[in-house]
C-alpha cells in the first residue's frame, strides 16, 4: 500500500483473504507508519510481533498513517462479513484454521480487543471493529477500515472490475470448465454467480460445462460444433 501511494496512486483496492495472520492488521499499520508506545511511554515494536504482544501497547499514534493516506482512498474487498471480535470474530472463527490452540485463541481475542480499544472509533464516529468484513484476513479488514477504507463484497466487486457482466451479456456462448472449482475456487465462484443469475439471460443450451468426474476434458470446440453437440 505504501509503495503504491509513493508511486502516486490515489485509489487502492485491497483484496483480503487467505492470510496466515491474526494480528488485526497491526503489522500493516506499522508498515504504513503507525507508532506504538509501551506503558512507560517508550516507542516499541509490538505492532510487528503478531497478536501476542498487542496487550503490551499503551498508545498508538496514527498521525503518520493519516498523513500518508490523506489524499488516497482505499477499498477493501472481502467475501466474509465477520466482525473483528466475538463468536463470529477473527480469533474464534479463523485463527484455529491457522493452527492456534484454544488457549491461543483466547489470547488473540483478548489482545485484539485491547488493540481495538486503543485505536478507538474512526473520525466519522463509526466503530470499525463491528464493520462488515472487519474480521477478514486475520483482522486486517479492521485496521484498514479503521483508517478510512470502505468495504465491498469481494466477488461482486471483482465481477465489476473485470467487466464480466458486459462480456457475458454480449456473448452468444459461455464455456465453463467446472474443474475451476478445484484449480481456482474464486474464479469458479465468480462464474457460478453470473451463470445462475437470471438477469444475465444466459440460456442453458448456451452454456458448455466441461466436466467429467473431476477430470479435465480437452474438448475441441470446432469438433463439437460439427457434431451438433452445441
Amino acid at each position: 500500500i505504501a509503495a503504491a501511494v509513493n508511486k502516486g496512486f490515489k485509489k487502492i483496492i485491497v483484496a483480503l483473504g487467505g492470510t496466515a495472520i491474526s494480528d488485526g492488521g497491526a503489522g500493516a499499520l506499522a508498515a504504513l507508519g503507525a507508532a506504538a508506545f509501551d506503558e512507560d511511554g517508550n516507542l516499541c515494536r509490538y505492532l510487528e510481533n503478531g497478536a501476542k504482544d498487542l496487550n503490551q501497547i499503551s498508545k498508538i499514534d496514527l498521525s503518520a498513517v493519516e498523513n500518508l493516506l490523506s489524499e488516497v482512498s482505499i477499498e477493501v474487498l472481502t467475501d466474509v462479513d465477520n466482525p473483528l471480535l466475538g463468536a463470529r470474530g477473527t480469533a474464534k472463527v479463523f485463527s484455529q484454521q491457522k493452527g492456534a490452540s484454544e488457549k491461543e485463541v483466547e489470547i488473540i481475542e483478548r489482545n485484539l480487543s485491547h488493540f481495538a480499544e486503543l485505536l478507538g472509533k474512526r473520525t466519522d464516529g463509526k466503530n470499525a471493529a463491528v464493520a462488515l468484513g472487519a474480521g477478514a484476513a486475520g483482522g486486517l479488514g479492521f485496521s484498514l477500515i479503521r483508517i478510512g477504507a470502505s468495504r465491498s463484497a469481494g466477488i461482486e466487486r471483482v465481477i465489476g472490475i473485470l467487466g464480466l457482466k458486459q462480456a457475458i451479456e454480449n456473448s452468444d456462448l459461455v464455456i465453463v470448465d467446472e474443474n475451476l472449482q478445484v484449480v481456482d475456487n474464486t474464479l469458479f465462484k465468480i462464474l457460478e454467480i453470473i451463470l445462475t443469475d437470471k438477469k444475465y439471460k444466459i440460456e442453458p443450451h448456451n452454456i458448455i460445462k466441461l466436466f467429467n468426474n473431476g477430470q479435465t476434458n480437452n474438448y475441441n470446440i470446432s469438433d463439437l460444433l460439427e457434431q451438433n453437440r452445441i
